[in-house]
């Protein structure tokens, strides 16, 4: 093999290497190396997106008179978006396996407070004030059930 031939396989193969080391270096520091957080950045994580989200949805009116269907289902209609988006977005990070059972009965309170907003606003999109105001009962136990195991995780959402 001529030296011309060899330094451009030798070439080849070192760019190979290198290419190799920098795709496992991205890997391992833009992805985290594929490992859950710790539990500190898990609830920084967690506590950033909430602070956004919260900051958001406390810009949304209550409705003055529970007795207008109409009003509250305008209020759960612009805030049900935002919490949907907020617990995606907090269920897409991977929780610590010391903070996995704590979190799984988190999200367990959560969808079922959003099931209940959501059956809250269809009452009252039906004009059922009585049926709507009983699903935003059960829609703030299950939400203080939620926020009450947050508070135990280390949470501030």
């Amino acid at each position: 093999m001529s030296e011309q031939r060899r330094s451009y396989v030798l070439g080849g193969a070192v760019a190979v290497i290198v290419a190799g080391l920098v795709a496992a270096l991205l890997v391992l520091f833009l992805d985290g190396g594929g490992h859950a957080p710790t539990r500190a950045e898990y609830i920084s994580k967690v506590n950033a997106i909430c602070r956004v989200y919260n900051a958001r949805l406390s810009r949304i009116p209550a409705p003055t008179v529970l007795g207008n269907p109409q009003a509250v289902a305008q209020s759960i209609g612009q805030a049900l978006p935002l919490v949907v988006e907020r617990a995606e977005k907090v269920r897409a990070i991977e929780p610590p396996k010391e903070l996995a059972a704590r979190v799984a009965r988190l999200f367990r309170f959560s969808d079922m407070a959003v099931s209940e907003l959501r059956t809250s606003r269809r009452a009252a999109l039906a004009g059922n004030v009585k049926q709507s105001g009983i699903a935003l009962g059960r829609f703030l136990a299950f939400s203080n059930e939620a926020h009450q195991t947050s508070l135990r995780i280390g949470l501030s959402c």
